[in-house]
């Protein structure tokens, strides 16, 4: 498994070839089963591969936790994806269900799918000897592995010059028992994805779920009268028209040279910030209440009405967040932590875009154009390196002057990819007061993430371009 014998900090060139080959693999056993990927599948593989790509070219330290999420929802997907075995042949609002039959119910099914395929019996007696032979040395191996390295270690402690052949064998500093737990722990891993990509091209989801059915259920389900939504969602509206008539009012204030009573730039602009966000969450979770649970004998129409009403004000709502995060940032600066809420923000509005669209035309598919929407901001978010360009843009505007309340030192909370920023603005500086103050963020981020000599550690480009600038710059 691609993380399991590297710590967070240390994925790179192992994680992506083994997820472009996980991709490869599913593409090709879909190809060998005459299964032509769609669009979708497609859009998905290159995500997949983009994302990929970004563990070993940028290092994204800030990012590490959601890329490793993202791509194992990814991992998970794409077979149901590429064999065509969603729900409703692609993704839609059961796309939960989607997941969770990729993850639980199709690898069950199939759980013995991995180990038929290694012991069944094909073709002429002499290749199934030779099978069985190669399945009872494997066998053997498996079984004894242990034992023969307890025996090495213990000759290798009673003879000096044995050890010394020992480690001249495993010159590529190895570790033997963290290789051997992964060696363990690769069998029920193929044997679980085996199951996942042998299941979903055989799998006939007509059988194991009935979408009629699903669907009356839920109209049965329904039981909320419209009038009491209709009469939430106008108390609710009349609300957030209120707040944004004053946080317009305040823009104007500000746009005129003065903040409000008791305000400072950075209590008012993260004051509700988060709450924001919170609210345009729960309207999402309003809507999707209101059309599942609503009662659907009744006129549709003032439901759409609500809903884009709804939608459109928490457009607005999200809009006040926009301008306070753009006065957050002029006044002190960039953080990841302003970025990812940033970039969240934008994906809320598509979503909020595709649910105005959704109650203009019948088909349009929101949960899908929603999701990858969501895919394809976070892959440019991985792409882009916001590590160092957090870096680049605080460095830039604090020796412009553009930054009064920015201190230089905090350069040191950066990760390794601010690296050849620091370095290019030390190189290129005169001031030997300026020089100093990078040398010792420099030193500071390099002391940080200086790894230890035994764990094992993946290539990386942006980590690696770290470690050849702190010999550049004579770093401790």
């Amino acid at each position: 498994y691609y993380n399991l014998n590297t710590s967070i900090a240390t994925l790179g060139l192992g994680a992506t070839f083994y997820i472009v080959l996980y991709v490869i693999s599913v593409l090709v056993y879909a190809k060998l089963k005459a299964v032509k990927p769609n669009r979708e599948s497609i859009i998905l593989s290159i995500l997949m591969i983009l994302l990929a790509i970004s563990f070993t070219v940028f290092y994204n330290y800030s990012l590490n936790i959601f890329m490793q999420i993202a791509m194992n929802f990814m991992l998970i997907y794409l077979p149901v994806t590429v064999f065509n075995k969603l729900i409703k042949g692609e993704t839609s609002a059961l796309i939960l269900y989607d997941y969770i039959n990729a993850l639980v119910f199709i690898p069950i099914c199939n759980a013995a799918s991995f180990w038929l395929c290694m012991f069944s019996k094909r073709g002429k007696d002499v290749t199934n000897k030779k099978t069985k032979y190669f399945l009872h040395i494997f066998l053997g191996l498996l079984i004894g592995t242990p034992f023969i390295i307890i025996v090495i270690l213990l000759l290798s402690s009673a003879d000096a010059t044995f050890k010394n052949i020992f480690d001249n064998l495993f010159n590529l500093d190895i570790s033997v028992p963290k290789n051997i737990g992964t060696l363990i722990w690769s069998l029920p891993m193929a044997t679980y994805l085996y199951a996942l990509i042998y299941g979903s091209s055989i799998e006939d989801n007509s059988k194991s779920f009935n979408i009629d059915k699903f669907n009356k259920t839920m109209d049965n389900a329904a039981f909320i009268p419209r009038l009491s939504l209709y009469t939430v969602n106008a108390v609710i509206c009349c609300f957030y028209i209120l707040f944004i008539g004053i946080q317009a009012i305040y823009f104007i204030d500000i746009l005129g040279g003065s903040l409000p009573a008791d305000f400072t730039y950075s209590e008012y602009a993260r004051r509700g910030f988060f709450e924001l966000l919170a609210v345009a969450l729960i309207n999402i979770v309003f809507i999707a209440v209101a059309k599942i649970f609503s009662v659907k004998n009744e006129n549709n129409k003032y439901l759409r009405i609500h809903i884009i009403l709804n939608s459109i004000l928490t457009l607005a709502l999200i809009s006040v967040d926009f301008a306070k995060m753009y006065l957050y940032i002029s006044t002190y600066g960039l953080t990841t932590l302003r970025i990812i809420p940033s970039v969240f923000m934008i994906f809320l509005c598509f979503v909020f875009a595709f649910i105005i669209m959704g109650e203009f035309k019948k088909s349009f598919p929101v949960t899908k154009l929603s999701f990858y929407a969501g895919n394809i901001l976070f892959v440019l978010l991985c792409l882009a390196n916001i590590d160092a360009v957090v870096a680049r843009y605080n460095l830039n505007a604090y020796m412009n002057g553009n930054l009064p309340y920015y201190d230089i030192y905090d350069l040191r909370e950066s990760d390794m990819a601010a690296m050849p920023v620091i370095y290019k603005a030390w190189k290129n500086s005169s001031d030997k007061e300026l020089k100093d103050k990078l040398h010792f963020c420099a030193e500071g981020i390099m002391g940080y993430y200086s790894f230890d000599i035994d764990e094992p550690i993946s290539y990386n480009y942006s980590r690696n371009k770290a470690f050849e600038i702190k010999k550049y710059m004579n770093l401790n």
